[in-house]
């Protein structure tokens, strides 16, 4: 997704949420973007899928739930 579009997604009133995804953070909530001189502030969402999807991630990490996907390597 482009910052183009989700700036006219805002614009819209139709951005709902805006998370990052990493290797070391896994998934986290943005709660502004900033381009040029104009910001946008993305309220925190209780039920957000960011914090539904690192819940998941972070379950297969650690045993609590079945790796399916065969995504842990034992090193």
């Amino acid at each position: 997704m482009s910052v183009n579009e989700i700036f006219e997604a805002h614009t819209k009133n139709e951005l709902k949420e805006v998370f990052g995804v990493g290797t070391a953070v896994t998934l986290n909530p943005i709660n502004s973007i900033t381009r040029k001189n104009i910001k946008i502030n993305i309220p925190p969402i209780s039920n957000s899928y960011c914090s539904m999807l690192k819940k998941n991630l972070q379950d297969i990490q650690y045993g609590k739930e079945q790796d399916i996907f065969n995504w842990i390597i034992q090193v």
